[in-house]
């Protein structure tokens, strides 16, 4: 088992389509069980493949966070619900609830789901089942299922919550990189033995600007013999 860092927004590779799962071996155990590790340091209710940086077509729910029996008990724990290569079928009414992500950290929006999922899938050793899962287990499915196609939930809420939860990840992006530049450049004058915080020792620690010279136009002038 072991801890995996979870893509996050904007990361281009969750945009990318997994790929259907063909040997259920001991690298398919070892992913899952990084799935569920990673899973349970962040958190988090459900966690797929891709948000892993792997993009093969399982997922993980942690049905004991939701409070719903858990239809096909992993062997390693009884809350842990293990789906390969999931195929949904969807009905019921449309229900609007709120969502969020471990590749959307620190932010939630509205979004609107089915009620009910027919789900068709496999499981670890290869042996093909299936269930009806009723609210809110179909919202958690249709979610987590979302990342094998390459889509977050940020793709199903309104164009205006998009827009705003993006802007604010991209400014904080933006804020931190400034702090970790003036981090680096305070840490290399100290190294120095200059103080970051004393204009008179900091004057003329940075790069020196280069002289511009004029040089004189002489195209399109008569040359004097």
């Amino acid at each position: 088992m072991a801890n995996r860092t979870v893509l996050t927004w904007p990361n281009p590779r969750l945009n990318k389509k997994s790929e259907l799962v063909a040997s259920f071996d001991d690298d398919l155990m070892s992913l899952v069980r990084d799935l569920a590790d990673t899973m349970n340091v962040n958190f988090g209710i459900g966690l797929a493949a891709p948000q892993i940086d792997a993009h093969q077509r399982v997922l993980a729910i942690n049905c004991g966070k939701i409070e719903i029996e858990n239809p096909d008990p992993f062997s390693e724990n009884e809350d842990l619900l293990v789906l390969v290569n999931p195929v949904l079928e969807l009905s019921g009414d449309d229900v609007r609830w709120e969502e969020a992500c471990l590749s959307v950290p620190g932010y939630s929006a509205h979004v609107t789901r089915k009620e009910g999922v027919y789900i068709t899938y496999q499981d670890v050793t290869g042996e093909t089942k299936s269930f009806h899962a009723p609210w809110p287990l179909a919202g958690v499915l249709q979610h987590e299922t979302d990342h094998l196609d390459g889509l977050l939930y940020l793709n199903r809420t309104s164009h205006w919550e998009r827009q705003r939860i993006q802007k604010k990840i991209l400014k904080l992006r933006k804020r931190r990189q400034k702090l970790s530049i003036e981090a680096h450049r305070r840490e290399r004058l100290e190294l120095k033995g200059i103080n970051p915080d004393d204009p008179r020792q900091t004057h003329g620690t940075g790069k020196k600007r280069k002289k511009r010279v004029k040089v004189k136009k002489t195209y399109g002038k008569k040359r004097k013999k």
